[in-house]
């Protein structure tokens, strides 16, 4: 029995010391794995801030170097493009410090209630990572289906900020996982150490070469634009919102006065030099700018040859003039239409016969020019010959016009005559004021070709025209008779249509076929009121509110617009056909801004003093006055705050942030290729880009908008 016993234990004996030697591995192996994976190392806050750091320093280059690097923009030198770098990853890197240290005090605070291991398995382990992933998929399908309501514009959304924050994620959570190992850790904190020093360090010693970077930061960065506006807050000692300490005297000459920074009005001849620009403004440099911004004689010499797409004919020996006061008056406007595009501009497709006819039998301005790069900055501005900053408005993106403000169909309304408007834009929906004075206001075209801007809608506008011209309340009318008209067809995205030519399949292509289908319908409206005995006395004004960035290669870097106040944006057809005016064309540079002075005039009703812009009457009577220097602005919405001035034949843009401008000569580089800021005399220069400031501090007159009227 002994023997049984002992033969049926031994083996007992074997097993247990064996599971005693597994066990023993075990705990050997455990505490060699501890010592090189940290437990619980993912629950300080620091461990996430210096993660979120160096993908915001990351983020930061590939931002700057995307900006620096994109078609169509003017290259940078090395040593601008590295300071922009710098700023860019501080920024970009301070932002990241921020967003992952709370992060890392969130997720500590969750440790509170769960263990580390615990929460360290459960978010680290792969049905986590299921999870996580089904749950991203469930906010793209949602985020699909929002977009797909409200309609959004894929083909206009810049997709690099998306980009750049998916990559923040990426990297993050990289550095987060590397900071497992305490080599990893060593690694992390030395390359924080060395760029946050490099940062630090070497963006004071930049010198020019960061006040040239930081523009480019502040106007083309998907990422770095946006951290700019706080770190000028952060930085600012005098709370006029620019701070010396980002770039010195161009940001701000005296960072202990509120009342001394780039843009502020200027006091002539006190010894202070408010607006930044150097030197104080001079009792005759006042006077010299007022006599350039007066109005001139009709008289004037006669005007030189400027350079254009084409040859075109020039203005005849005698013009008929006039009428003192118009009878109809049909005015038709076409969203987003560049000059360059239409036939009567010199464009070899047939894009625009309806309108080239139109050129044919009217005057065409050569040089018209808006007074902002989209919509919100150059319709309201010519209803009203007030610029954009100037107007009673809301604060909203797109702002509501005050009913203080006095609309052009107002004038014509208190003049006698029977308004009416046809609109296929979303701005011109009621709620935004466009509408005040007139009888007939007909938006209908929003809401029955939504979502709007992707179905056609040039023939929805001309068949309402046309009915309503049928309608009994017209008929009834023996009022002259006003009409807006407005098309909104050319405007992204651009659709191709059976009724038109297909040049090609680009996007070139598809903006021509637009044009092509918008002039298609404006022929027909045309038509049909000559058909019905309307076309008589008929006066016909026709534009554009701004242009069209189509190709990056040669319209700076840019599509569509908005950003910028480049030509692509800013030179817009404008023509009138007048009863009793012979055809011309007038090469003489004249804005929107002109507009509602002209229709006031033709009217037979005096001026009113409060119109920035003059009556272009003269220049259809066939005398060629010489015209004020031109203006226009862009507000910030997509980039810094931007104004500029056409003294033809050069043009300045002004950013007024931070001091920079840029001077072109259209008439020998009408594509604005080359920067003659640095080439120019610098009499000329400081000349012309002090005739700007003036206009933007002293004659400006900007509002503040409210939040909403009482």
């Amino acid at each position: 029995m002994e023997q049984g016993v002992s033969t049926s234990n031994e083996p007992r004996v074997e097993l247990v010391s064996a599971s005693a030697g597994a066990k023993s591995q075990s705990v050997g192996a455990s505490k060699t794995a501890t010592s090189r994976v940290r437990v619980g190392w993912h629950t300080s806050p620091g461990v996430h801030a210096v993660a979120g750091t160096l993908a915001g320093f990351v983020v930061g280059a590939i931002d700057v170097l995307l900006a620096a690097t994109r078609e169509g923009l003017d290259p940078l030198e090395t040593s601008e493009t590295f300071a922009a770098a710098l700023l860019g990853m501080g920024l970009n890197g301070a932002a990241g410090l921020m967003l992952g240290f709370f992060v890392g005090l969130s997720y500590w605070g969750l440790t509170r209630r769960v263990r580390p291991e615990t929460l360290g398995r459960l978010l680290l382990s792969r049905r986590s990572l299921f999870v996580g992933v089904a749950l991203g998929l469930v906010g793209v399908v949602g985020i699909l289906v929002w977009a797909d309501r409200r309609a959004i514009e894929w083909d206009a959304v810049d997709w690099t900020a998306p980009a750049l924050l998916l990559a923040f994620g990426v990297l993050y959570l990289g550095w987060l996982w590397l900071q497992r190992w305490r080599l990893g850790t060593i690694l992390t904190l030395t390359l924080l150490t060395l760029v946050s020093l490099a940062v630090i360090i070497g963006w004071p010693r930049t010198g020019e070469a960061g006040e040239e970077g930081l523009l480019r930061l502040g106007t083309e960065t998907a990422t770095s634009r946006h951290l700019l506006e706080p770190a000028r807050r952060l930085f600012d000692g005098d709370g006029d919102s620019f701070p010396t300490a980002l770039c010195r005297q161009d940001c701000d000459c005296d960072d202990a006065s509120a009342d001394i920074y780039p843009g502020a009005k200027e006091t002539a001849a006190n010894g202070i030099d408010e607006d930044c620009d150097g030197k104080d403004l001079g009792l005759a440099e006042v006077q010299q700018y007022r006599d350039a911004l007066a109005p001139k004689s009709t008289k004037a010499p006669a005007q030189p040859e400027v350079a254009h797409h084409t040859e075109l004919p020039t203005t005849p020996a005698a013009v008929t003039k006039a009428p003192s006061r118009v009878k109809n008056v049909l005015f038709i406007t076409i969203d987003t239409l560049r000059a360059d595009r239409l036939g009567t501009y010199g464009y070899p497709r047939a894009t625009s016969k309806a309108i080239d006819a139109l050129g044919a039998r009217g005057v065409v301005f050569e040089q018209a020019r808006s007074t902002g790069p989209q919509t919100r900055f150059s319709v309201p501005a010519f209803l009203t010959s007030k610029y954009f900053t100037e107007l009673e408005r809301t604060s909203k993106d797109w702002p509501k016009i005050s009913d203080s403000e006095t609309l052009l169909a107002e004038r014509f309304s208190a003049a006698g005559y029977l308004t009416a408007a046809f609109h296929s834009i979303a701005y011109f929906e009621s709620i935004y004021g466009m509408n005040q004075g007139f009888d007939h206001y007909d938006d209908s075209c929003i809401d029955a070709r939504h979502p709007i801007q992707h179905a056609a809608t040039s023939d929805y506008i001309t068949d309402h025209v046309l009915a309503y011209v049928d309608s009994e309340e017209f008929k009834a009318s023996t009022k002259p008779w006003y009409f807006w008209a407005y098309y909104g067809d050319p405007h992204s995205p651009y659709l191709f249509h059976d009724e038109v030519p297909k040049w090609g399949v680009s996007r070139k292509d598809a903006y021509d076929a637009e044009i092509a289908y918008t002039d298609l319908h404006i022929g027909r409206l045309l038509e049909g009121l000559e058909s019905r005995g309307l076309a008589n006395d008929l006066t016909i004004v026709l534009t554009s509110d701004h242009g069209e960035g189509i190709d990056p290669e040669n319209d700076h870097g840019t599509r569509f617009h908005g950003p910028n106040l480049y030509d692509e944006a800013m030179h817009i057809p404008l023509l009138f056909v007048v009863p009793g005016v012979e055809p011309h064309r007038v090469k003489t540079a004249v804005s929107l801004i002109d507009l509602t002075p002209t229709f006031v005039d033709l009217l037979g009703a005096p001026p009113d003093p409060a119109f920035r812009g003059v009556s272009l009457k003269p220049y259809l009577d066939g005398e060629n006055p010489e015209h004020p220097p031109l203006f226009f602005e862009k507000e910030k919405e997509t980039a810094l705050p931007q104004k500029g001035m056409l003294l033809w034949p050069y043009k300045v843009i002004l950013v007024l942030s931070y001091n920079r401008y840029k001077i072109f000569d259209l008439e020998k580089d009408p594509h604005e290729q080359t920067d003659l800021s640095k080439t120019l005399p610098a009499e000329k220069v400081e000349s012309m880009v002090g005739l700007l400031r003036y206009w933007s501090s002293q004659v400006l007159q900007p509002v503040e908008p409210v939040e909403h009227f009482r």
